[in-house]
């Protein structure tokens, strides 16, 4: 917010210094209104920088910022003044006097006299003074050393001319007429005079105060965006440091705690929990911060030495901290310590639910065992008779498959009556009872089953 008024402040001090430059050339009303309200602006905006900043250093530069744009405005309300002057004599007396000059002389030339003399002094007169006039303007325009001196030139050209014309005329309203203009010529040269002294008083306002005030400003407005700058730069490097550093030492920490926690599982499982409690026991005392206690195990060239190396770390961080008095570092210290200690507390109680566990799947072992020696030997018995079974039933099938196999011989030569003689053809359709008797009997060799199979 500081950098962006004093860059507000900056940007209508340039344009009031544009506006100014434009009412000096042209003297346009508008321009001027411009110069002023953009001035007001940058007054304002340099009045709430100044009690915006917190610094007596920024509110000194801000009181001079604005102390400059009240100089600059006054400034320019002089030259504003000086310039409405030097417009106020070209209108009143520059071209209320030339006209009247004009005429006086052209009264003269068209006098009716033919005196060659006069005549030629009637125009030296009148040129030497529209010379002055046209100078005159030109300095109005320019405000040039060389239109003045050209202006002194027709000046004294004109004078002299009325001088002669005056020892040559004899008629008394001519004489009266080239009086009058010789009086009028000297009240011009006295309005140019005033004319320049106004402008020069303006352009030395102009190169001066307002020529050096508004780079000033501008000068100042930088100092202090680069002072802002460099401070914000700084307090952000700093916030930036002391964030990594605390989101560093929270890292460390929780790390640190889910590592203890870890190993203690871990080790209580084979039965080292000695070195860990030991380990606890010093993260403890840190937690409370009793930063003298010794950190055990950091010789040792395992996981332990490991952990105790990274509490140790902790330790002469926390040492560190407390020496620099930090009190964001303390204050996160604090919060992590509490972390820690609701990690400690978690992970003893993980362990205490881990050694129940145990010992009840212990129990629930022991007591199952011998239920499922029971179980295993019932099962290869039962395995047993499902064996004995389908063997029984292999053979069934075999014996069944047996039968089958005559059946449909039989039947093949029933039907064909193929083996029978006709006088047991008779018999049999006579009886069935004998038919049910020869089937009986009728024995046809393992053997050649196949065969009778094959052919028919």
């Amino acid at each position: 917010a500081q950098t962006n008024l004093a860059g507000q402040i900056r940007l209508n001090v340039l344009q009031a210094r544009m506006a100014a430059v434009r009412f000096v050339l042209s003297g346009d009303a508008a321009a001027a209104a411009t110069t002023k309200e953009r001035g007001e602006a940058a007054l304002q905006s340099s009045n709430e920088l100044r009690d915006f900043v917190a610094t007596a250093e920024k509110k000194a530069a801000a009181g001079s910022m604005a102390a400059d744009v009240q100089r600059y405005l006054a400034a320019f309300g002089e030259a504003a003044e000086l310039q409405q002057r030097r417009d106020a004599i070209v209108s009143e007396k520059l071209d209320q006097i030339g006209p009247q000059i004009e005429q006086s002389l052209t009264e003269i030339s068209d006098g009716g006299t033919f005196d060659i003399g006069v005549l030629l002094a009637t125009g030296d007169a009148l040129r030497g003074f529209l010379n002055m006039r046209f100078y005159a303007m030109r300095f109005v325009e320019r405000s040039d050393a060389q239109s003045v001196e050209n202006f002194a030139f027709a000046h004294d050209e004109a004078s002299g001319a009325l001088d002669r014309l005056l020892k040559l005329l004899d008629e008394d309203n001519l004489r009266q007429a080239a009086d009058f203009a010789a009086t009028q010529v000297a009240a011009y040269n006295d309005a140019f005079a005033a004319i320049q002294t106004a402008v020069d008083q303006r352009n030395a306002i102009v190169s001066g105060a307002l020529s050096e005030i508004g780079p000033s400003i501008a000068a100042q407005t930088d100092a202090f965006n680069a002072a802002a700058r460099a401070e914000q730069d700084a307090l952000g490097a700093k916030s930036k440091s002391t964030m990594e550093t605390a989101a560093s030492t929270s890292i460390a920490i929780v790390v640190v705690a889910l590592a203890v926690g870890i190993v203690i599982a871990w080790f209580i499982g084979r039965g080292v929990s000695k070195p860990i409690i030991a380990m606890s026991a010093s993260m403890k005392s840190l937690a409370a911060g009793r930063l003298d206690v010794e950190i055990p195990g950091g010789a040792r060239g395992d996981e332990i030495g490991e952990m105790a190396s990274a509490v140790q770390v902790f330790k002469e961080n926390a040492i560190e901290m407390k020496r620099q008095g930090n009190s964001i570092r303390l204050e996160k210290l604090a919060a992590e310590r509490i972390q820690i200690e609701e990690e400690r507390q978690r992970t003893e109680e993980r362990i205490s639910e881990f050694n129940a566990n145990f010992e009840s799947e212990k129990l629930n072992i022991a007591s199952q065992r011998g239920t499922v020696e029971e179980r295993q030997a019932r099962l290869r018995e039962i395995q047993q008779q499902l064996n004995e079974l389908n063997r029984e039933q292999d053979q069934v099938m075999r014996r069944q498959a047996e039968k089958s196999s005559r059946l449909r011989v039989l039947e093949q030569l029933q039907e064909s009556h193929e083996g029978f003689n006709p006088g047991t053809l008779a018999a049999l359709k006579q009886s069935e009872q004998v038919r049910g008797s020869l089937l009986d009997k009728i024995s046809v060799p393992d053997e050649h089953i196949k065969s009778i199979e094959t052919v028919l």
